[in-house]
This record gives C-alpha cells, structure tokens and sequence, in this order.
C-alpha cells in the first residue's frame, strides 16, 4: 500500500506540471501546516476529497483542504511599483490636525517680489530673485518606491515586510511574506528567527540566506523587501505647511520639504537641521540643487524633526552669468570668493575677457563700486558683483550674411583678406544673384559707429573695386528677390517724401490775415501724421546725401522722424540687435531684417539705397530703376536688366547724369546721346540718379491689325504698316466684289468713337446745367413762364439718352478704288483697330424714327423723303419733323429742308436712311437749338450704321 501511494504522488505530481503547465505555475499555492506536515499531506488530503484527483487531471488546480495554512505570497514583480505622495495642500483630509487650507496659487508673473529681493534689484538694476525657490519654494508630489528593488544600506525596521523564497527539494520550495515583528526579528517556519532591525538589509539578507542553507539541505533562498514600512516625522520652521508627515523608510529630507508645501521665501536652503535623538544631521540643499557639493544621502527615520531656520546672509550675481540672481552664504561664512560666486551661478556664460565689478555696502549703509582684478575678489554679505564682457567687439572676424549656403563668420585675414576672394568661393553669391549693389556695414574706428561703404559685386569680381576687409565687418551681398522688396521699400519712401514735402509746403505758406510762422508750425505738427499715406508699412524721409564717396548720412526733419514708419518696420519701434545669429543667415522677409543684420538704423539704411539707384528706361527688357554700385558699367546695368530689345537703336543712348560739387555748393546736369557699343559707353561707369532711355529703330512693321469685312475677295484682319494707304490694303486684298457699293462703305474708327464719347458726356453736362440754370430762373422770375412736365421729363431723357450712348466712330467715305486713283488725298491712312465694311449694293430706303411704322421700302428714284415718309405711314405724334435727317449711303447726313420752296425736290440714293427723331425740347433755347441738331445728326448717323453693318451678321 505504501508503494502505491508513492507511486500514485508522483503520478499526480507529473500529471499536475504536464496539464496545468503555465496556469498551475500561476494557481497552484503550496501549503503548510503550523504542526509541519508537507506536500504528502496535501496530497492525501486531495484523495481524500471525491473528484480530487479528476479535478487536478482537468487543471483546476489543488482543491482548498478547508484546513488552515500557514499565510503565503504570490512572488513580488521584478518591476518596483510606485506610490506617490501628496502635498499636504493638495489633499482631500487634513492631516493630523493641520489645517487643510490650500497654498496660494502663483500667479502667471510669478510670485510677488520679497523685500530683499525688491532691495538687491533696485541696487543692481536688473531684475533678481532669490536662488532655488523656483524649485523648492513650493509643494511637489513625491513618488516613492514600495516594493522591489532595495538598496542594501537600507535600515530595516518593525513594520517592513520581507518576502523570501525557498528553491530546494520536495517541500523545502515555498514562498513566504513576513513582517519584521516588535521584537525586531523574521521568523521563518524551519528557521531560527534573524535579527533584521536597526541593520542594513544587505547584512541582513546575507544572514537570511545563511540560516535557510543551514535549516535545509540544498535550499537556496532569495530576500527582497516587499513593502516599506512607514514613519512619521516632523517638518517645522520657515516651511509652508509645517506639521508631522507621514513617509516612508525611504524618504529624504526633501521629500518631506516637499510633501509639507515647500520652503518659503524666508526661509534658508542651506541651513536645515535634522533632529534625531541627541543627533544633529545638516542638510543643504546647495549641494542638490547646484549639483556641486556632495549631496549627503540621508533617508529619514521614525521620530525625526526637520527645522528650516531663516534665511542667512546674501549676496547677488548679475551679468554674463549662466544663473545671475541672489545666492544665500553657507550657515557661519561671511563671503566667498569671485570664483566661488560665479561657479555657483552657473559660470561664465561664453570665454572670453570680462570686467568684474563689486557694489558693496558698508556699515553705514554707503555703497562702493570696486573694480576687481581677476578672480581673486572676495564678495561679502548684501554685495552685488556684475560680470560684463571685457570687449564686445569681435577680433579678426568678418560676419557674412545674407540666404546664402556660405554665409557665417569668417577670419578677415583669410581669403587673403580681400572681398574679392570671399564672394568667389563656391555658392558664394546664392543661386539668384543681384551683381550691381552689395554693401559692407563697417565700424568707424573713430567714432564706433557704423557706415555703409557699397561696392558692386560684378566690379569687384572683374578686379575693378575690390577693397580689403576689416574687422568686425559685415558683408551683404543681395538675391534678386531681395532687391524687389527692397525697390518697394525706396519707391514708397520716395512717394511719401514728396507728399510730405509738398504738405509741409502748403503748411508753410503765407496764412491768409497774417498768421504768424509759429502758428504754420504748430498746424504743421498737427498735420503730419494724419497724412493718409503714412503707414506702418511705408517709408518717409528726406535725405541729403552726396554722391561723392563711399558713405554716406541721412539727415531727416524732426517733424518726419516723429511720425514717419519705414516700410516693413516702425522706426519708433523697431529694435536694432547687433550681431543677430538667428537673421546673418537668413534670407530677408523685411526692411527691418536687412537693418538688423547690418546693425545700421533703417532710416539711415534706406537713404544710403535710394542715393545709389539709377533709371533704365525704354527699348530694354527690364526697364525700371535699379540699385548700383560702383564700379557697375552701363554693359552691366544693360544685362541686369534683361538685355536690349531686338530692334534697339544702340547708336542713340540718351543719357541724362548730374555732377555735384558739394564743395563749391553747385550741380550741373547734362544730357549727352552715346552709342552702346562705342569704347566710352562701353567703359562708362554708372553713377547714381543716372537716367538712361534705349529708343527703338524707327520702323513700318507691326503698326497694328485692322479688319475688312462684306464685299471684299478676301476679307479678314490684316496686319499694316505705319503709312499704309486703304488702297493699297485694297490690292493686297484681291479688290471688291462684282456686288459691292463702295457708296454705301461704312469706316468705323477707335479714336473718332473715343471722340465721339468724350463729346456726348460733354453735351449731357451742358444740357444739365442748362436745364437747372433755366429752372432757377423761372423759379426766380415773378410770373414768369413755368417749364411743363413733359418738357423737363424731355429734357432729362436726352440727357440720360447721351450718357448712355455708345459712339460708333464712322467716318463718312467712299471706298471706290478708281475715285481713290484719282483723288489720292481722298484715300485715308490706315490706324490700328479701322473696322472697313462695304456693302452689297442695296435696293431699298429705310425710314426710322418717329414714323407710324419703321422700316425698309423698295427704291424709286422718282420718290422724294416725304414719300418715304408718307409709305411709312406719316409723322408720329411727338415726332420732331423740323429736325429730320437724311443719312446717306457714304455716312454723310443732312437736315431734311420741309420749306415749301423746296418741298419735294430732293431725291435719294439707295441705301438712304432716313431719320425722324422724337420732339423732346419744346423750349426754344438759343444755345441749345445750335447743339441739338449735331445731337441729332449723330443719333442719325449711328442708327444708319447700325441699319447697314446689320448685314454682316
């Protein structure tokens, strides 16, 4: 029977590991009584129980015996979880009796300024603060491991809890949780109890280790710390919050700080004291929060009592320091070295030479400025010590800047120290150059101001105007793109000039009753800056600068400066930063970013541009005004804009150019006409305000299009030349028609129709002010005649009737080939856009107007106007028969004579139009009667036009 019970436990050992695999590694919990039986009594048990044996073959796992067991453990992850502790001024629950009042929040500025601070930055002139406080001056929540990995010098005391796991044969392989009892010891079944509080876990673990392999034969045991046990300490002094907090054994000072709402601005970071029994342990926090000290790795213990004291003696760093602010003297010193203060700020914030400057105060309260040799100074409580540069100015450097792939600093001894051999390295010169103009901002050496000295980048490449490099120079060569914005910039800064000058003229002039020049001044001032055109995105000044030389000033009224914003920037506003790193490599977006990369004032800048430009204008392909340098030859300025045109007079340059003596006060202006390809053009320097014109060679080509249209061989647009007869359009193409009534030709022309335009808006005006003139009068005139209201309804119909006319433009002519032959100044000069169309001969006289019924009547050379008229039904009512017109084939019109004398007499050719307007002016006005039959002739003329060139659709 003993056999098969040790037969049947290993059956159900395999069993269990082969079926349940992973889920009995997880599940399965290994038990052990307190009177010490092992894993056969659990498996006896389990056959004891019905459809135990069935239940673990099914991988459900050993059945619960209902027995009692020993407590027990799951084994602890590898990876130590964390907890994190509050603030006390964020938590839900006060905290032993303290108040739960929460801290006040900060504000968006910042905390308020203490009185020291307020002291040290009034002194030092800049803004200070206090050193750490940003930091350590306020709650911060506090993760803590619980569980995992522990350093070995931890001290273990009551309360912590140690898991242990046992590897060994058979029963030995268990995993327990125990907790460090009162009496200080961890009690393991099978195990002489260890020592564990008061000691470093790793003496502790290596003693656990020990008694396991003693207790059991081929047993290795792993210790960890499961969960920490908790203290509670005391944190009192210059702190937010002070009372007692609850921590962990693995707390540190600050993490107390910290949890109880941070140190205030009173209160010393390095004078903390921490109370253990008869024990005083200093805590700086320096020595963290600086990183330069050995921070002391102190953990807290049950008891403990943290004190904040005030804060000590302070001295101030300001400058071209990392940390410039007010740093707190270690408990008991009275100062330290310039060395020591500057390290603790940080350090310098770039090598090089600096001045040290130490404001100290003495006991009466007066202050010293003491110059400082080296780092050897001493810096005292309440001191200031200022860091500045020793010299700002960059040595053997030359800045290059601009979109270029090559721009940066370069060593202006380099490149042999010539411009020339800077911008003939690769890429130099960008992918779209503008080789006339470049321009070096230099420091005068007198002054230490700054000038412009230009240059032209293709001269100085040609070994005509190279110049050599100096110090602290910054070279700028510009895009093509650039120089649109910077044309734009001078062309509304020249704009505005003008309007301001002409304003200041007509403010200045004589005031009408004697006002006194005081008074023009004061309107002047007013009147400025409400000039429309002085924008935020515009330029206004005046410059006096002359044109001898390299450099050049600008000079500006005060008025201007006032209220005079430059394109791209303000100049009230704009800020100029030396040696700007982000703009010297960048290409420029505004006129202020070429100011601030030059170090230069705008204003200054965009005089110095608008004293180089010079004016191409005419037969070339990109005429406007261009920014030169010197040196620039007019062959250069000619490729810079686009070349000449194909058929460019080069024989007839016009050159108008300006010499100025500033000495004797005088200027001379001449005008010369060159050749381009002569040696004196050619070597000809361009000097500024030069205005050049390119004419084009005379020729009859390309003098425009006109179109033939009806009774033509070959009608269409046709191109002529300047000088170019209609006959000998005529020929070109093919004659007229066997059909065609020359008679009847119908010439319209652009600029007789732009005429025509012009004089019915004229007319329209006269007319209303005649009609308002007239109307005033009878008003005015007791009892005088009143205007009816058809005659004003009239009156204002035509008027509206002019307005919106649209002219024709026909020119009475007859386009016969043999009366042209013989009457050559009869045959017109062509004109772009002539419209010419001739007719089939017509067979009809139409009637149009104020008739019963308009239309087109069969020709009869024995019919006069009046049977026209008579065939078209009469005269309509309104209609204006003393006005009838008579418009004839050729375009020529003329009023119908219904005299009796001549009743009946006249006769009509076909293709006559005849034209009875509307009686709309029954008032007899002398002038206007003179102008109402050309009003008429012409309504006439175009309705016969439109009659006729009806045909062509």
């Amino acid at each position: 029977m003993l056999v098969v019970r040790r037969h049947l436990r290993r059956i159900l050992v395999v069993a269990t590991v082969a079926i349940a695999g992973g889920t009995m590694a997880s599940s399965l919990v290994l038990a052990q009584s307190a009177s010490g039986s092992g894993l056969g009594q659990v498996i006896q048990n389990v056959l004891n129980q019905p459809g135990g044996l069935q239940q673990i073959l099914q991988g459900g796992g050993l059945p619960t015996t209902g027995q009692p067991s020993n407590p027990t453990i799951t084994v602890s992850p590898s990876v130590s979880p964390q907890t994190t502790m509050i603030p006390v001024a964020n938590q839900p629950m006060a905290v032993q009796g303290q108040s739960n009042s929460a801290m006040p929040p900060a504000t968006p500025s910042g905390p308020p300024q203490t009185h020291l601070e307020k002291i040290m930055s009034d002194r030092a002139g800049v803004p200070l603060s206090l050193f750490g406080y940003d930091q350590v001056g306020s709650g911060e929540s506090v993760p803590v491991p619980t569980i995992g990995a522990i350093p070995d010098n931890y001290i273990l005391g009551p309360g912590d809890q140690i898991d242990v796991s046992t590897r060994g044969q058979g029963s030995t392989s268990n995993d327990y949780r125990v907790t460090v009892d009162r009496d200080g010891r961890v009690i393991l079944p099978g195990v002489p109890p260890v020592a564990a509080a008061g000691r470093e876990f790793g003496d502790f673990r290596r003693d656990m280790v020990e008694a396991v392999r003693r207790a059991f034969m081929g047993t290795q045991a792993y210790v960890t710390i499961a969960q920490l046990r908790q203290i509670n300490v005391m944190v009192v002094g210059e702190i937010n919050i002070p009372g007692m907090r609850a921590m962990t054994a693995l707390s540190s000072p600050l993490d107390a700080i910290l949890v109880s709402g941070g140190i205030q601005r009173t209160g010393s970071l390095r004078n903390i004291v921490i109370f253990r029994g008869a024990q005083r342990i200093r805590y700086d926090l320096y020595d963290i929060l600086t990183q330069q000290g050995v921070a002391r790795q102190i953990l807290l213990q049950d008891g403990d009592r943290i004190v904040v004291a005030p804060l000590g003696q302070t001295l101030a760093v300001v400058g071209w320091v990392r940390k410039p602010g007010i740093y707190e003297l270690p408990p008991g010193a009275a100062g330290m070295t310039t060395r020591g203060l500057i390290s603790l700020a940080g350090g310098l914030e770039v090598r090089g030479g600096y001045h040290l400057t130490l404001l100290h105060v003495e006991r009466d309260g007066h202050q010293i400025v003491e110059n400082l040799t080296g780092m050897s100074g001493r810096v005292g409580d309440s001191d200031i010590l200022f860091v500045q540069p020793a010299a700002e100015l960059p040595a053997d450097q030359v800045t290059y800047a601009g979109g270029q792939n090559s721009a940066g600093r370069y060593s202006s001894t380099g490149h042999s120290g010539r411009l020339s051999a800077l911008l003939r390295d690769p890429g130099a010169l960008g992918l779209n150059p503008y080789t006339l103009f470049g321009v070096v901002s230099r420091r005068d050496p007198h002054t230490y101001l700054r000038v412009l000295v230009p240059f032209s980048p293709v001269a100085v490449l040609a070994g005509r105007d190279d110049m050599q490099l100096q110090s602290d120079d910054i070279v700028r060569v510009f895009s093509t793109d650039e120089t649109k914005l910077i044309d734009k910039a001078a062309q509304d800064f020249e704009t505005q000039v003008q309007q301001t000058t002409d304003q200041s003229h007509s403010l200045g002039a004589p005031m009408p009753g004697g006002g006194s020049s005081q008074q023009s001044q004061q309107q002047q001032q007013t009147a400025l800056p409400q000039i429309p055109n002085l924008m935020a995105s515009t330029a206004t000044s005046t410059a006096q600068i002359g044109n001898q030389g390299t450099t050049g000033t600008a000079v500006l009224p005060t008025s201007v400066q006032q209220s005079a914003p430059i394109a791209g920037f303000d100049v009230t506003k704009e800020t100029i930063t030396p040696s700007n790193p982000v703009l010297a490599g960048q290409s420029i977006t505004n006129f202020g970013d070429l100011a601030t990369q030059l170090s230069v004032d705008p204003v200054v800048l965009i005089n110095f541009i608008v004293d180089h430009e010079a004016n191409i204008d005419g037969a070339v392909r990109g005429p406007g005004t261009y920014i030169v340098g010197p040196g620039t030859t007019l062959p250069d300025l000619v490729a810079a804009a686009g070349g000449t045109q194909n058929w460019t007079d080069e024989s007839n340059i016009q050159l108008i150019t300006t010499v100025v003596d500033r000495g004797a006060g005088t200027s001379a202006t001449k005008r010369e006409t060159l050749a381009l390809k002569s040696e004196a053009l050619i070597n000809y320097i361009v000097q500024p305000q030069d205005d050049f014109r390119f004419n084009r060679v005379y020729t009859t080509a390309n003098a425009g299009q006109i179109d033939l249209e009806g009774e033509i061989r070959s009608p269409g647009s046709y191109q002529i030349t300047h000088g170019e007869h209609l006959s000998e359009l005529l020929v070109q193409a093919g004659g007229l028609t066997d059909t065609a009534y020359p008679y009847g030709t119908v010439f319209l022309r652009k600029s007789i129709a732009q005429q025509e335009a012009v004089g019915y808006q004229r007319v329209a005006d006269q007319l209303q002010t005649q009609l308002l003139v007239g109307l005033g009068q009878v008003s005015s005139t007791s009892g005088g005649t009143s205007f009816s209201p058809d005659a004003i309804a009239g009156m204002e119909a035509l008027i509206t009737q002019l307005r919106n006319q649209s002219p024709i433009g026909r020119i009475s002519f007859v386009a016969d080939p043999s009366i042209l032959a013989a009457h050559p100044e009869r045959d017109p000069l062509l004109e772009p856009g002539d419209v010419i169309f001739i007719p089939q001969r017509p067979s009809t006289v139409t009637v149009l107007g104020e008739v019963m019924q308009p239309g087109s009547f069969p020709f009869n050379s024995d019919k006069s106007p009046e049977d026209y008229i008579d065939q078209a039904g009469g005269y309509g009512r309104y209609a204006d028969e003393g006005n009838t017109f008579i418009v004839y084939p050729d375009g020529s019109a003329r009023a119908m004579d219904t005299s009796w004398i001549h009743f009946s007499s006249a006769k009509l050719p076909p293709g006559t139009v005849i034209f009875v307007p509307k009686n709309i002016l029954p008032i007899n006005w002398v002038l206007l009667s003179t102008t109402l039959a050309d009003i008429l002739k012409d309504f006439a003329v175009s309705a016969a036009s439109l009659v006729v060139l009806q045909e062509r659709t």
